[in-house]
């Protein structure tokens, strides 16, 4: 199926499934479900987009504003927005207030759709600051008034006409080039950028992706991550274009959700898979020795079977083809393995089985974005049957460049390059010149989803988007089967005093490994070595140690780095942390984190500088 624009994706969904329940949501905390059809979305949509043009004033190419979490509202206003051939500026409500002020003022915004009555007092206390915003629109249902500039959002639904000549003329007039949203990333590094995103941009994604992983209108998907964000908005996007149903969710009810809704697929983030791991291995913890042992053996028997599998199905990453040789003794190591824990395997299969309910017990893939996958947690649930379809992207490009396919689904990679799209992988000294198959290098890409630049500063976009490659800052390299490892980021890259250049992504990710590591940030730009921050994990120290104890934390500590850090486990000699703080809090998101749970590099930096410094 094509689309022109965004609206016509609504539209043309609306026609097809118009009484299939589109977006379900709670219209108050602890209340049931409540389902939207995707006909009544439509018509809400086109009512608000009438509101917003003949009340409002709204003008084609107009920026507006939205400051607000996952909810039914959100998805309306989005979409109404787009009918009035205008251009949205999402943000989440955790936004500081110096943000605000950047965002609104920098996108040249004339309206700000909030939240709530808390969202909107804050708002308007800078609204001296805000020479151009003209009104505020505020989603909460109970809002009783229309005053002062300020619009409930449903009074004004009420108020539009679904059948609006104008706003079919606005809709017919967009062109496939002309902006969707500028959405202001939230950086890792630096000032926020405003990168513009167009409705082909978009579209490109939604009729590439959705052949990854097989959607049909009868899937049900949990939507969790930040929706202002462009993967939670693509995923939506998506499930739109398939007719399939979107149930919002909190971290608070997630675990009842998925019982109850039994999603079939649905975006999500490392951070997610590494929570329901942890409880499931605490809770392991907590058993009797039997049920234990049972449930090691289960892991590890299918370990094995699931290796053989990937062995034989040609679905391991291998930075270089191995030789004859190699090839014949793989190939007898993972037959015997199979034979010798095919039986037990087999006979615990139970235990998985048992597992996979935690999700409800239908999630036929989800689509883990927004930070690198810790092997061991992508082993883990691939292995008990829950595959993790790791993605690469960025907010300038839509966000994918790459997807593992389901069907040649390959671990410690993010698939290849999704079709009609280009990767090179060029030298980290010399842009221009692309390195050897197996080496790093700086990922450039190349396609429809590439952004038209950040808003209002040629500067950046001059030196992001060389002769229509986009310089992603990314370090990885190319598998001997096309797939894509990522290994670093030039940003992210520690330089020591002796010229190592390090990655410290991979490191990090190994001490996450250790069940008494929390957090963790490493350390060392112009330094002889590499520290580390490290938060512990207080509920899993072992029992009869005493946690109040410095000493006996730091011991501890230690050996789990001098475990996991050390060139066995591939790790040069430089790569080795010689010194550790450990810290009192952990780090948090919208503070120290993303939305998406990356560690903001800086802010830690400038927070923890005087802790830095001890180390050395």
């Amino acid at each position: 199926m094509t689309y022109k624009t965004l609206p016509d994706l609504l539209r043309q969904t609306a026609e097809k499934y118009p009484d299939d329940s589109a977006f379900c949501f709670r219209p108050e905390k602890n209340k049931p479900y409540q389902a939207i059809t995707w006909q009544n979305l439509y018509h809400d949509a086109l009512k608000l987009a009438s509101a917003l043009v003949k009340q409002l004033q709204v003008q084609a190419h107009d920026r507006i504003v939205i400051l607000a979490d996952n909810r039914y509202e959100w998805i309306l206003s989005d979409f109404a927005i787009l009918m009035t051939g205008a251009v949205d500026v999402p943000r989440a409500v955790d936004v500081n207030n110096s943000e605000i002020d950047y965002i609104i003022n920098h996108s040249e915004a004339t309206l700000v759709i909030v939240e709530n009555t808390k969202m909107l007092q804050r708002i308007q206390a800078l609204s001296e600051q805000l020479p151009r915003v003209r009104a505020y629109i505020v989603m909460e249902a109970e809002l009783p008034f229309t005053k002062d500039h300020v619009y409930s959002l449903h009074a004004l639904l009420a108020q539009g006409e679904d059948n609006d000549p104008l706003i079919f003329e606005r809709i017919a007039a967009i062109q496939e080039q002309d902006l969707f949203t500028i959405i202001y990333t939230s950086g890792t590094t630096g000032t926020p950028k405003g990168v513009m995103l167009s409705h082909a941009n978009m579209l490109y994604l939604v009729t590439t992706l959705p052949p990854f992983i097989h959607l049909h209108h009868t899937d049900k998907a949990i939507s969790l991550l930040p929706i202002w964000h462009v993967f939670e908005r693509v995923i939506e996007y998506i499930f739109v274009s398939a007719g399939a149903t979107t149930y919002y969710s909190s971290i608070r009810t997630l675990a009842k959700d998925m019982q109850s809704v039994q999603p079939t697929l649905m975006g999500s983030a490392p951070r997610l898979w590494e929570s329901i791991y942890e409880k499931i291995i605490t809770k392991v913890n907590k058993s009797n020795p039997l049920q234990q042992q049972l449930f090691f053996l289960a892991m590890y028997s299918r370990s094995k079977v699931q290796q053989a599998k990937r062995f034989f199905s040609h679905t391991i990453c291998y930075i270089h083809p191995p030789g004859t040789a190699k090839k014949i003794m793989q190939s007898v190591y993972h037959t015997l393995n199979w034979l010798l824990w095919i039986i037990p395997a087999t006979s615990l299969s139970f235990i998985p089985a048992k597992l996979r309910q935690v999700t409800g017990g239908k999630l036929r893939a989800t689509i883990s974005a927004g930070g690198a996958l810790p092997l061991h947690i992508d082993e883990f649930f691939n292995n008990i049957g829950i595959p993790l379809l790791e993605g690469y992207g960025m907010t300038e490009c839509s966000p994918v460049i790459s997807l593992r396919d389901p069907q040649h689904l390959v671990l410690g990679t993010v698939g290849s390059a999704i079709p009609g799209s280009q990767v090179e992988i060029r030298d980290l000294n010399h842009p221009h010149k692309t390195v050897a198959q197996g080496e790093n290098g700086i990922v450039f890409v190349k396609g429809p989803q590439v952004m038209q630049g950040y808003y209002h500063n040629e500067t950046a976009t001059q030196k992001t988007i060389i002769d229509g490659w986009l310089d992603t800052g990314d370090i990885a390299r190319l598998n001997a089967d096309g797939t894509i490892t990522i290994t670093g980021r030039s940003k992210e890259t520690i330089v020591l005093l002796s010229g190592e250049n390090i990655e410290p992504v991979p490191i990090e990710n190994k001490l996450l490994e250790s069940d008494y590591i929390d957090q963790v940030m490493v350390t060392g730009q112009d330094k002889k070595s590499l520290t580390a921050l490290i938060v512990v994990n207080q509920e899993k120290i072992p029992q009869g140690l005493d946690k109040s104890s410095q000493d006996a934390l730091r011991a501890l500590i230690k050996k789990e780095i001098q475990h996991l850090i050390n060139t066995k486990n591939g790790f040069k000699a430089f790569e080795k942390i010689t010194q550790f703080y450990l810290l009192d809090t952990p780090f948090e998101a919208g503070e120290e984190l993303t939305k998406l749970f990356k560690l903001k590099r800086h802010v830690i930096t400038e927070k923890y500088r005087d802790q830095i410094d001890s180390m050395y």
